[in-house]
């Protein structure tokens, strides 16, 4: 299966490049703004094979692909604050040329990147079956151009229903690879470990269900091997767990120190979201079966970050 990624810089796009580069089935043709560096990084994996490394403006009908995954958009807070509502440009370009390609050879499945926050800024309870995205539309925030660009997109997947594209909404993911520099719970948490400092934290306990790179790359497979479908799908591990839970066990297994400070911590430029999960299991419905819980996946993440273990 040949099989393009858009936006192959992206630290979820890197691990999947990673899993699904180990198989000799797969295909990968990775489209970037740095190509150059993109290449270097893929041929210091045990792939199967060498990927083909491309400037994002190369992607054209002269190559045909079983599949899309596209990658591209700001996953970093700090990053999505920075660049406001470009994100909605760029969105929208990228996801275009996408869905040209698809129109050209409809055999091609796309599937999109999405995220849980096109429900809006509440997440009081975990979303469900029923739950209605809930945007704010004359809140000018950072968060809301992130949201909207993501929406947007969705509803113009819906709108070419003939076509085979499938959103993956991500609400909460931890790997070993990523970027401890980034401002989220985990890279907080992670980096507090590593360095032996204190992490500090607000008192409210909130809820969140981290998805590990093993489960969202399978994922992506059970999409692959599906059919068709036009749809979105919302990731999800076997079980979530609570702020505290969470924070207790790892001080027991890593030694992590934590403090309660004021409010002020852990404030979120995507919203305030106290229960930021899913409870749509349709995925299910395509044989995907996640392997980890939360809790078991951070703890092999973190076990694989002490141990100095990479994918890279």
């Amino acid at each position: 299966m040949r099989i393009a990624i858009l936006g192959a810089t992206s630290e979820i796009a890197k691990d999947v490049i990673n899993l699904l580069g180990k198989q000799p089935q797969y295909e990968l043709s990775l489209f970037s703004r740095r190509p150059e560096l993109v290449s270097q990084w893929a041929s210091s994996l045990n792939l199967s094979a060498q990927p083909q490394s491309l400037a994002l403006d190369q992607f054209d009908y002269s190559d045909q692909f079983d599949a899309i995954i596209n990658f591209i958009g700001a996953g970093n807070p700090q990053r999505i604050q920075q660049i406001g509502d470009e994100i909605l440009d760029v969105t929208q370009r990228y996801d275009k040329m996408a869905i040209n390609y698809v129109e050209r050879f409809p055999k091609c499945r796309y599937i999109f990147l999405s995220s849980g926050s096109i429900f809006g800024p509440d997440f009081a309870l975990p979303i469900d079956m029923n739950s209605r995205a809930n945007l704010q539309e004359n809140t000018l925030l950072a968060s809301n151009w992130y949201s909207k660009a993501k929406l947007a997109a969705e509803c113009e997947h819906r709108l070419h229903n003939h076509l085979s594209i499938v959103d993956i909404r991500v609400f909460n993911y931890f790997s070993r690879s990523q970027n401890l520099s980034s401002n989220y719970l985990m890279s907080d948490t992670a980096r507090a470990i590593q360095e032996g400092t204190i992490l500090l934290t607000s008192a409210e306990n909130i809820v969140r269900d981290y998805i590990h790179p093993t489960d969202f790359s399978n994922l992506l497979i059970t999409i692959l091997n599906s059919a068709p479908l036009n749809t979105a799908l919302d990731c999800y591990s076997q079980l979530p767990i609570d702020k505290f839970s969470l924070l207790n066990t790892l001080s027991e297994k890593f030694n992590l120190q934590f403090e309660i400070e004021k409010v002020g911590i852990d404030q979120n430029p995507t919203g305030n979201k106290s229960n930021y999960y899913s409870l749509n299991r349709s995925a299910a419905s395509l044989g995907y079966e996640p392997q980890y819980s939360s809790l078991s996946g951070i703890l092999a993440e973190l076990q694989a970050l002490g141990s100095g273990l990479s994918y890279f």
